[in-house]
Order: C-alpha cells, then sequence, then structure tokens
C-alpha cells in the first residue's frame, strides 16, 4: 500500500490576520495567501498514491472488527454498571447490627415521608431491640 498522507496545518499569521499559513510537514516551503475578497486558496491534495482494493477491504474488516468488539466492551460496562447500582441499593436497604452499651440493636434504613411538610426524607434510622 503506497500512501503519503501530507499533514497540513492552517494557522493564523501573527503579523498580520488576514493572512493565512499553510505549513506542509514534509517541505521547507511555508506558503502565505491573502484573504482578500476575490482571491482563492491553492487546491490542495492531501493524499497522493495508490491504494489497492483488497488492501482497503481487509483494513476495512479490521476496523468492522474493532468496532463490534468495543461495543461489547461497552454492553459489558453497562451491565457491570448496573450490577454496581443494584448492589448498592441492596447495601444501603441492609440492616447493620451494632452493639452499644451492651445491647444489640437493629438499624434499618428506610425511606419515609415526614409527616409535618409531607416530604421525602432520605432514610431514618428505625432502631428495635434484638
Amino acid at each position: 500500500m503506497s500512501v503519503k498522507r501530507s499533514e497540513l496545518y492552517l494557522n493564523t499569521h501573527p503579523e498580520n490576520s488576514a493572512n493565512m499559513k499553510l505549513t506542509d510537514n514534509d517541505s521547507p516551503y511555508t506558503i502565505y495567501e491573502s484573504r482578500m475578497p476575490g482571491w482563492t486558496f491553492p487546491k490542495i491534495r492531501l493524499w497522493s498514491g495508490s491504494v489497492d482494493r483488497e488492501t482497503t477491504e481487509l483494513t476495512l474488516e479490521k476496523v468492522k472488527a474493532e468496532i463490534e468488539k468495543a461495543k461489547a466492551e461497552i454492553e459489558n460496562a453497562k451491565a457491570e454498571i448496573e450490577k454496581a447500582k443494584a448492589e448498592i441499593e441492596r447495601l444501603k436497604l441492609e440492616t447493620a447490627k451494632v452493639r452499644v452499651h451492651g445491647v444489640n440493636l437493629e438499624l434499618e434504613l428506610e425511606r419515609v415521608r415526614d409527616r409535618q411538610s409531607s416530604r421525602w426524607v432520605p432514610y431514618r434510622y428505625r432502631s428495635r431491640s434484638v
């Protein structure tokens, strides 16, 4: 595969904002073109050389395979995120047993409505003797 790509950068010339600077990495020349009305920029070929069809098709197949692999990885990551969310909810609602002054208390986290303001209170501890 004989493909040569010229990297071209379009920068504003620091001395005069009406000029544009075109730089080609492969050549030591810098082209300044005026942006005055009626002027046109030179046509620049970014790709030169020839590409055979088989190489292009093989490359295309590789890219498609990489895309499918990335999609599968994204789906796996989404499943892992859902598992983690479920685990977090389970841990939030799980009861925690603590020992205070020789008495076993069971603390439960629950989501309740505040009776005075009828707003949702995120979590309230409910304790009872075990």
